[in-house]
């Protein structure tokens, strides 16, 4: 081949391998590759859309923590779970004996609540212990009267393994220099000696701290001190029972009582334990639920007299009346003995019907020949002693039959009702006289009481019953 022909052929090999490049990028131009720019398709390594996220997220277990609530006071843990990120809030303040709460720690920081919890904790209690102290202070200023059984109180606080013993001092000033034991004050409510005496004294109460096994005192503090004012005791008297009451159940004689006692000249203080217008011992005062309203008053102060009313109806009652008369005798005898044995009893004896007083009772159960006041109440006690309980020779009577007759033969009528079921005005300032004459020893005449809040008196029936109440009780 000559190099003409050569020549012509490579010519024509060029040219055609120049017109399929072109072809080439021709048709990449009609259809672009939509996948430019981005990764490589694939299970492997594509990544997923949006949808699919959402999805996955759903599908994740949820986070949750263990909590502990350690007391450190040798109780059941408290264990729970909560969810990551959850705020709690403190169980109620716990209480330990001898010992202060301190608050709650987590690790050894204090914890402060609503707490978010981000991992497992235990919150430790922290405790401090408590040395002994005054959960009551005795008041600061006081009135009392010599001989009140409850005057200023302390309460302390229990020390582990430990036991107190109180003692009061009293001085003329607040300062423990110089100041004297209280004799017998030792509880920590201050009981005043009757002997007490009458002025402005400050008290304050020592405690003293024992081990319980060898006795040895660990410690003695005192509380504040209180200035009191003592003053003069007023006689105090307990009625069980109103003693006399009027139809519409208004108890007048007690008011009746206290006049005629401070127009003698006497401080009083009248308290009563009545139910409604009921006035016998066993509905009013001695059983069931009121037994310990009596106890209670008796344990509260000194008492001078009790005066009780007993015996309503005695001779004619039923058994069961009857039994539980004997029975609430025998309580405030034995109370009385027990609470307060230098307290003088004063029996209201009855009845107080006007048929069984002056018509069926005199005639049936008052022997023949009965014609003074001793011999009346020798055959009371009597009946007392067939019927009820023996009248205690301490006992004073108040022989109501004998002051209501005469109060009739006198034209006075001591009832208050037609059917003369209760006292009316004359029969309640008669039995207040009495009661006068049997605490005072002294006749009620001349003294210038004829009203009260329920009523008044005539002057010249108050000085005549004023009268029957001195020869009934006193013989005068």
């Amino acid at each position: 081949m000559s190099r003409k022909i050569l020549a012509m052929a490579l010519l024509f090999l060029t040219i055609a391998l120049v017109f399929c490049a072109c072809a080439d990028t021709d048709n990449n131009k009609a259809e672009p590759d939509d996948t430019a720019g981005k990764e490589p398709s694939g299970d492997s390594t594509a990544p997923p859309s949006d949808t699919d996220v959402k999805d996955l997220t759903d599908l994740t277990p949820v986070q949750t923590y263990t909590v502990v609530f350690d007391y450190s006071d040798g109780s059941a843990k408290d264990t729970f779970t909560v969810t990551a990120g959850e705020k709690i809030n403190a169980p109620e303040t716990p209480v330990r004996t001898d010992y202060e709460f301190n608050g709650w720690l987590a690790g050894t920081q204090a914890a402060e609540f609503p707490f978010e919890v981000t991992k497992d904790v235990t919150f430790k209690a922290s405790w401090s212990y408590v040395d002994p102290y005054f959960y009551t202070q005795p008041e600061s200023n006081v009135t009392l009267s010599q001989g009140d059984r409850q005057g200023l109180e302390v309460e302390v606080k229990l020390q582990k393994g430990h036991y107190f013993t109180y003692q009061w001092f009293v001085n003329s000033a607040a300062d423990t220099s110089g100041a004297a034991a209280v004799e017998g004050a030792t509880d920590r409510i201050l009981a005043l000696p009757e002997d007490m005496a009458i002025g402005q004294h400050y008290f304050y109460c020592q405690v003293t701290v024992h081990n319980f096994k060898s006795g040895e005192v660990t410690d003695t503090f005192c509380s504040n001190f209180s200035r009191a004012e003592v003053k003069k005791a007023p006689v105090n008297i307990l009625v069980v029972g109103s003693g006399t009451v009027r139809q519409d159940g208004k108890h007048d004689s007690l008011e009746y009582l206290e006049s005629l006692l401070k127009a003698g000249g006497m401080d009083v203080n009248i308290e009563s334990i009545t139910r409604s217008s009921n006035y016998n011992i066993w509905e009013s005062g001695l059983t069931g639920e009121n037994q310990s309203t009596v106890r209670a008053k008796l344990e509260s102060k000194k008492f001078s007299f009790i005066i009780l009313q007993m015996g309503r109806d005695y001779a004619v009652c039923t058994q069961t009346t009857r039994d539980k008369e004997v029975e609430a005798y025998k309580n405030i005898l034995a109370m009385t003995e027990e609470l307060a044995p230098d307290c003088q009893v004063i029996l209201i004896e009855g009845p107080w019907r006007q048929d069984m007083t002056t018509k069926y009772y005199v005639d049936r159960f008052i022997p023949a020949g009965i014609d003074t006041n001793d011999k009346h109440k020798e055959a009371i006690r009597a009946l007392f002693a067939e019927y009820i309980l023996p009248i205690k020779d301490d006992v004073k009577l108040c022989d109501m039959i004998t002051a209501f007759e005469q109060a009739q033969e006198a034209g006075l009528d001591p009832y208050g009702s037609a059917s003369n079921d209760f006292p009316g005005t004359c029969g309640s300032y008669l039995l207040a006289c009495m009661c006068y004459a049997n605490i005072t020893g002294n006749t009620p005449e001349g003294l210038n009481v004829t009203s009260n809040s329920l009523g008044s008196i005539k002057l010249g029936d108050a000085q005549t019953l004023q009268k029957i109440a001195a020869q009934v009780v006193l013989g005068k």
